[in-house]
């Protein structure tokens, strides 16, 4: 099966499968020099933006992303030529890179300011809403820190109290600089926009439901998903939803720059 898979796509499968290793059993993989860091941590480097688009966090991560890359990238691949294929893979994924990092730079912005609010007035009422805003609502958190909450709000002047929920808000800001992000989800997600784009109407099989759907509305159902998450903005959600309409804005931009005609 795979002599017939092109050599890029087989490249990237390769490569990610091979990092996947590295990163998870080896020495060499060094998450704080591969994975993408945010803009204002100081652990960011300008190449993380190209590495960490070869990292998984998990098996079931990777899986997907390769089902993807094998789907569809391998007509892709035929139809685009290899330069071109590729250039769409990087652009996509860096692109999603920097789109994501931008989008945590402003969401960054909003924490630090919310979190000088609490510590010139730290009160009951504008920790909780620091938390809701940030970490998440009350049956979403550890019971532990429920409980200190609920101690804080029953006792507002205590100063043993203050300073906790002080040094929360500090720590919750720090926390939240330090998060990196890895995974070829952006690079995939423009794979699948391009092929949309050039293959609207060719039927694709869903796993679950076992249904046939065309390209496009494939790639419509993706959008919207992802559009709907990231409106949601659920603190506790780990995926970069912004990355993965960034890969898909950016393959658009590139099939239409190129003028690639649709395949009916």
């Amino acid at each position: 099966m795979l002599n017939r898979v092109p050599p890029i796509t087989l490249a990237l499968l390769a490569s990610n499968l091979l990092m996947y290793f590295v990163y998870h059993y080896t020495p060499l993989g060094n998450a704080q020099l591969l994975e993408l860091y945010p803009f204002q941590s100081s652990l960011f480097r300008p190449h993380q933006l190209f590495s960490y688009m070869f990292l998984h966090a998990n098996f079931w991560h990777l899986f997907g992303n390769m089902f993807g890359l094998y789907v569809f990238g391998a007509l892709l691949e035929q139809v685009l030529g290899d330069k071109r294929y590729l250039i769409l893979y990087l652009v996509c994924g860096i692109g999603a890179g920097v789109a994501q990092n931008g989008v945590r730079y402003w969401e960054y912005k909003d924490l630090q300011n919310d979190k000088i609010a609490f510590l010139s007035e730290p009160t009951p009422a504008q920790f909780r809403a620091y938390i809701e805003e940030h970490v998440g609502k009350e049956e979403e958190l550890n019971p532990a820190f429920v409980e200190f909450m609920h101690a804080y709000e029953r006792n507002p002047e205590n100063s043993s109290y203050i300073a906790t929920a002080k040094q929360y808000a500090r720590s919750i800001a720090q926390q939240q600089s330090e998060v990196p992000t890895v995974g070829a989800s952006g690079a995939i997600f423009g794979i699948i926009m391009a092929f949309a784009l050039l293959f609207p109407n060719l039927r694709m099989m869903l796993l679950i439901p076992p249904i046939p759907i065309k390209a496009k509305y494939l790639a419509l159902l993706y959008a919207g998903f992802e559009l709907y998450s990231l409106i949601q903005s659920n603190p506790n959600d780990n995926i970069a939803h912004f990355a993965h309409l960034s890969g898909m804005i950016f393959a658009y931009l590139l099939i239409k720059y190129w003028r690639v005609p649709q395949y009916h």
